[in-house]
């Protein structure tokens, strides 16, 4: 009986160990990301504009490890391109870093990866998935998916539709000001940066401004957004500073 308790608590701690982790990832904002997470990424769209999504890898350990990154299109918008940097930026046709970058025991990566989602003018959602591995073995490793999403601006959808937030970053009430001339309904989303819905209400379109209390929201990049006669008009950030 003993011998079989000991077997089972080998092959517990053996399985545990196995699918362990011995790194984190983490943003500027959130301290740590569950493994698979899914990331907002928010823009208008254009020639020449770059979405740009920043991880960081987290070394809690107390020994020094070298990371490698790969990346994994799952689903890609025709006419847009895409590349990574990871110590050294790379072009589109780079799927995994050539060299492993060193992260020393307790420290972090900085700001040596970024994910780069050029729009080329389309409009649309990209998600690609960035997986970092350590360079010795590969199946220690953790993956982000990166939602890029690609909208029209206001000036390309109407002339008339127009809103911005103040002031901003805030720490308190905001105040979005707007004017959707000729619209019969319209709606206010705020949304965080994993893609969650924090806010969301009907507005009257002829008082042309709406208050909102972020007091209660956590300290980070927001994205707010109106949906007016049923489509959804451009997105913006918005900073919520404690």
């Amino acid at each position: 009986m003993k011998k079989y308790l000991l077997t089972l608590l080998l092959i517990l701690f053996g399985t545990s160990t196995m699918f362990a982790q011995s790194f984190f990832l983490s943003t500027e904002i959130i301290d740590s990301l569950k493994p698979d997470t899914t990331i907002d990424v928010w823009g208008e769209t254009g020639e020449y504009v770059k979405l740009e999504a920043k991880v960081i890898v987290n070394n809690p350990q107390s020994f020094p490890i070298n990371v490698k990154v790969k990346k994994t299109h799952i689903s890609i918008v025709d006419g847009s391109t895409n590349s990574f940097c990871w110590g050294t930026c790379f072009g589109p046709s780079t799927f995994e870093s050539p060299n492993a970058m060193p992260i020393d025991a307790g420290g972090n990566s900085g700001m040596l990866f970024a994910g780069d989602y050029n729009t080329n003018g389309t409009v649309g959602t990209s998600i690609i998935r960035y997986t970092f591995f350590l360079e010795n073995d590969t199946t220690d490793s953790v993956a982000v998916n990166v939602r890029y999403t690609a909208s029209l601006s206001s000036i390309n959808e109407s002339m008339e539709y127009t809103y911005n937030a103040y002031p901003n970053p805030a720490n308190s009430i905001i105040d979005i000001q707007y004017s959707f001339q000729g619209a019969k309904e319209a709606k206010l989303i705020i949304t965080n940066l994993l893609g969650s819905e924090i806010y969301n209400a009907n507005i009257d379109i002829e008082n042309k401004n709406i208050k909102v209390n972020v007091s209660d929201f956590n300290s980070g990049v927001y994205f707010y957004t109106f949906i007016v006669d049923g489509k959804r008009h451009s997105t913006k950030k918005l900073i919520v500073q404690h």
